[in-house]
């Protein structure tokens, strides 16, 4: 019964954006102006994104949050970029209804996958050879990004939103 309950937390940050995409799709096709604009960028720009580096990158400890946030920008941009090429030449064409769909879609595909791949990673292997070599002696176990990386990844961001924004 427990593992059951950590594979629930442990899942969470997998259902949480899902949960609010569906909720923030929902909101941009009944709504108009500055309030659909306002529902639809985070769907456009960080769940499609967010989805596809948690499945990547599952583990917490392999990315820090800030160079999370900005792969899930940079993903989610080449994927709406991706599917507004397929959907020009797709029967439904380029609009709202359409690209919202899909990436919803591209959420919940990804979200899936993230998933299947964690449920599979709880089985355990016994005697993995792998388990049983030491560490590097290199290994650095709390890494903090030099503040120049951080700063650059700011200006990065923020490139990305005037791309988007024009």
């Amino acid at each position: 019964m427990p593992s059951n309950r950590l594979t629930l937390i442990k899942n969470m940050k997998l259902l949480i954006p899902v949960f609010i995409a569906v909720i923030l799709m929902v909101l941009t096709m009944y709504s108009t102006g500055i309030f659909r604009a306002t529902f639809a960028l985070p769907l456009l720009l960080f769940f499609p994104g967010y989805t596809l580096i948690l499945l990547f990158f599952p583990k917490p400890s392999t990315l820090h949050w800030f160079e999370r946030i900005v792969l899930a920008i940079g993903a989610s941009i080449a994927l709406a970029t991706l599917i507004g090429l397929l959907l020009n030449y797709s029967p439904w064409g380029i609009d709202i209804q359409s690209l919202m769909i899909s990436l919803l879609g591209a959420v919940l595909l990804f979200s899936l996958a993230t998933l299947y791949r964690s449920a599979k990673s709880l089985v355990k292997v016994v005697d993995d050879p792998v388990e049983e070599l030491p560490l590097p002696a290199f290994h650095v176990t709390n890494f903090v990004a030099p503040r120049w990386k951080m700063g650059l990844a700011f200006v990065l961001i923020l490139l990305n939103v005037g791309v988007v924004s024009t």
